[in-house]
């Protein structure tokens, strides 16, 4: 099962007050993918996670929107200094490895250490590039 199929099943027990069962899909991402994705973050429809979701870690409190497109090694989380978590919006992809510690825009393509924008993209850019890797097309605006 990918990491972001036990997310969502997560992410039912969670919103359903199942905290126990939520909190047991958690332990099992983190033990079959290596991967911090709580139940408690928000998600949106059609984002994915590249490789299944390998050894990413996600802040508890990030809101990743719609249909964006998430590598293997992604870290979202916030500073130190901060207590809220970064807002990822509508169609963005981030680049494996990548430590997103700010909101980011939509149409933005993030890579690196702490990630910056490195490109802008249009709506047909992004759906095809969506249609390439996850066919078949299942996006919606």
């Amino acid at each position: 099962m990918k990491g972001e199929q036990l997310y969502r099943i997560g992410h039912f027990f969670y919103l359903h007050s199942m905290k126990l069962l939520a909190k047991l899909f958690d332990c099992l991402n983190y033990l079959l993918h290596n991967s911090y994705i709580p139940s408690t973050c928000m998600i949106g429809v059609g984002s994915k996670f590249a490789y299944g979701g390998i050894g990413m870690v996600i802040h508890a409190r990030t809101a990743i929107e719609r249909h964006c497109m998430i590598w293997q090694g992604v870290t979202i989380g916030g500073k130190s200094e901060s207590k809220g978590a970064p807002v990822i919006e509508d169609n963005v992809f981030i680049g494996a490895g990548g430590v997103v510690v700010r909101d980011v825009t939509p149409f933005s393509v993030v890579a690196g250490v702490s990630a910056k924008i490195v490109d802008r993209i249009t709506y047909e850019t992004f759906k095809s590039k969506y249609q390439y890797y996850y066919r078949p097309l299942n996006y919606r605006e």
